[in-house]
């Protein structure tokens, strides 16, 4: 339908413009671009005009929402712009996809079927023709690949859909969406996200909700009193459908640590978690290190198969997690690239810069690789394994501080 359209609407411009060059009044013959401009202009002005029109008519309310187009990156459903909405904070999927994940398998299939599953959502009767549970949770320690897995299933979904021509988007709720909603001393912000964003989107919706345990692990803070717990309690509504309807329109993924949430709060979010552990195995994480992280310089790495066995028993032995390999990949990287720089590199062109790189690169063996492992073993591990806690630890605090300073301020205001 959007092809036919296309061309009738070209067909039918066409025909407008030939009217008017050869228009039997001097003043409304198109004879310069100036008059061209001016022609097109209220062409698609009076197109656009009818075309609010009918679509207001209940006739055509069939016909228009099987209407699917792209205009300029903007996708349409029927006459209502539905362009894939950016994350909440502003910032974009990070730029995985499911090929890019190494490890955490059923996850990923899990949430890669769940994806399909929203994408066959009937648009017209408002209801999937497949029963599903939205809400997949994952729990694993800091670094298992949480995040990446989310952003590459929410990538997959995205193209999908797309590639079906079906309107969809994908949302990340942020930890500033819930530092908003608790300084108004209500979950309410946070609903309206789901409400506007998820069921008031005229297509299908993922959403990604991360470190989900910072929010819940408010709840048992000593200083909150049970007026605070109870509006933390009232977003559960998201979940067991009270908030918006479990319709199949809309899924939700997200995650917490391992260690951060009690049995209680988890049953009332899934009765079946996954439990990642990202890379499990010597041969996961030689995938992770030499093909996904080190993979554009393998040409400097003159490891043979057996030695890049040993590094990834290396890393099962030192129980390191992906983040640590990613810390360790850098370091690897950097020796690599620790070259000094020919006076050439900062005026040639982009793609003779990255080859001055690749020719004046240094080769990093496996005892060097095996060195930066150990070092990180030695003096880094427990060092991120404890800001972590600290971060976490200090969102809780700043939620905490959030509700309690408003009701502070809301009592002070009543007792004026």
């Amino acid at each position: 339908p959007a092809q036919r359209l296309h061309e009738a609407v070209l067909d039918d411009c066409l025909q407008h413009l030939a009217f008017y060059r050869g228009h039997a009044d001097p003043n409304k013959r198109v004879t310069c671009d100036a008059r061209l401009l001016a022609t097109l202009h209220a062409y698609f002005a009076l197109l656009g005009a009818g075309a609010a029109e009918l679509g207001g008519d209940a006739r055509f309310e069939h016909a228009r929402r099987g209407l699917r187009l792209e205009v300029l990156g903007t996708s349409f459903d029927g006459l209502r712009p539905c362009a894939q909405a950016p994350d909440s904070d502003g910032s974009t999927l990070l730029d995985v996809w499911p090929d890019d994940v190494v490890g955490n398998a059923d996850f990923l299939a899990a949430g890669m079927r769940l994806a399909r599953d929203v994408a066959g959502f009937d648009l017209v009767a408002r209801a999937n023709p497949k029963r599903i549970n939205p809400v997949l949770f994952a729990m694993g320690d800091p670094g298992c690949g949480k995040t990446v897995t989310c952003h590459a299933i929410g990538n997959y979904f995205l193209r999908y859909c797309r590639e079906r021509g079906v309107p969809a988007r994908f949302v990340v709720i942020t930890r500033t969406d819930w530092a908003s909603s608790y300084q108004n001393a209500s979950a309410q912000q946070l609903v309206d996200i789901f409400k506007r964003q998820v069921a008031g989107f005229e297509g299908v919706v993922g959403v990604y909700w991360p470190d989900i345990d910072t929010a819940f692990a408010a709840r048992s803070e000593a200083g909150l009193r049970s007026e605070e717990k109870n509006i933390l309690g009232a977003s559960f509504g998201i979940f067991d459908g009270t908030v918006i309807p479990k319709n199949g329109q809309w899924f939700m993924l997200t995650d917490a640590n391992t260690l951060n949430m009690d049995t209680a709060t988890i049953s009332r979010i899934t009765q079946d978690p996954f439990h990642l552990r990202g890379a499990a195995s010597a041969d996961d994480f030689v995938t992770l290190m030499r093909d996904k992280k080190l993979g554009h310089h393998r040409a400097h790495l003159p490891i043979t198969d057996a030695q890049w066995r040993e590094l990834g028993q290396a890393c099962i032995d030192g129980g390191l997690s992906g983040r640590a390999v990613e810390n360790i990949t850098r370091r690897v990287i950097t020796e690599i690239e620790s070259f000094e720089y020919p006076d050439a590199y900062f005026t040639a062109p982009l793609d003779e810069r990255r080859a001055m790189i690749a020719q004046f690169s240094r080769s990093v063996e496996a005892a060097r690789v095996n060195e930066i492992i150990g070092h990180y073993l030695r003096f880094e591990r427990d060092a991120e394994a404890r800001a972590e806690r600290e971060r976490f630890e200090a969102r809780v605090r700043e939620i905490v501080f959030q509700m309690t300073a408003h009701d502070a301020a809301r009592r002070a205001t009543d007792g004026a």
